[in-house]
């Protein structure tokens, strides 16, 4: 006996091709209501609409990565978080209020050496703020931290400089060591 056809409109794509999938989102109402409107102008669909902005985010992302690199590009994201993070705190703007802007100086400067001092990232988002009565260097670490890159403990003043930081990272490594103990490889590494 031979199969019936199946009725409806034939399949686009050969099975195990199909190029797109259904994926069911929900909107606000003035979000949609862009939508469609920018899809109509551009002469395409609302889901092809939300495919374009979709993958334009993304390539502008990609194209930002691949012009600054990947130290720069992740650098400037951690600034972007810490900003943020930052103007909320305060409630100014870092271009209008003078302690805002120089706390953001500050943090740069904190982002850039914890970026050399670290090869990887850490997560202290669980880290609580204690609250506005925080001194500069404090809301520096603290807002540094936000943005993503972790920093040595500051216990004892923070170094100023790349030097200082790198010999205060030695002393802490060798002296958590007890005496007649076996170094790790990789701790013997850091000390070099």
């Amino acid at each position: 006996m031979a199969q019936e056809p199946k009725r409806g409109r034939p399949p686009k794509f050969a099975p195990g091709e199909r190029t797109r999938g259904p994926l069911t989102i929900r909107l606000r109402d003035q979000a949609r209501q862009e939508l469609e409107t920018t899809a109509a102008a551009a002469g395409r669909s609302l889901s092809e609409e939300i495919e374009y902005r979709l993958e334009l985010s993304f390539s502008r992302r990609d194209y930002l990565r691949e012009t600054w690199g990947d130290d720069f590009f992740n650098l400037a994201d951690a600034a972007a978080k810490s900003l943020a993070h930052l103007q909320q705190f305060s409630g100014e703007s870092w271009v209008k209020d003078d302690r805002t802007g120089e706390l953001l100086v500050k943090i740069l400067a904190e982002l850039v050496h914890r970026y050399r001092y670290q090869a990887d990232l850490a997560d202290l988002w669980g880290k609580p703020l204690a609250g506005a009565q925080k001194s500069d260097p404090e809301l520096v670490d603290t807002f540094a931290t936000l943005g993503g890159l972790t920093g040595p403990e500051r216990s004892p003043p923070a170094p100023r400089t790349f030097a200082e930081a790198k010999a205060s990272r030695r002393e802490r490594a060798a002296s958590a060591h007890l005496p007649g103990r076996a170094t790790a490889k990789s701790d013997k590494e850091h000390s070099k």
